[in-house]
């Protein structure tokens, strides 16, 4: 996004994105004050080499959250298995 002077960008993230990343991943959703979280540690952590992307989030969400549940656990562990 261009600010009016012409000399200058800025990047925003909002919490909304956070609850966007949260739901592709399939994680329960964050509350309000765990994605300002998120947020706050993209900001704190900010390496201009590699910017704020989605990865970037993401890594903080599951610091914030923890892991995203295994969708895996909810097969059957008897198929293909034991008898």
């Amino acid at each position: 996004m261009k600010n009016d002077d012409g000399n200058s960008i800025t990047i925003t993230w909002h919490i909304d994105d956070v609850f966007d990343l949260a739901e592709r991943e399939d994680r329960p959703r964050p509350t309000d004050d765990e994605a300002r979280e998120v947020l706050a540690m993209a900001d704190k952590y900010h390496d201009a080499n590699y910017g704020i992307c989605w990865d970037t989030l993401s890594c903080y969400l599951q610091g914030v959250c923890g892991d995203a549940p295994d969708s895996s656990a909810d097969e059957d562990i008897t198929e293909g298995g034991a008898q």
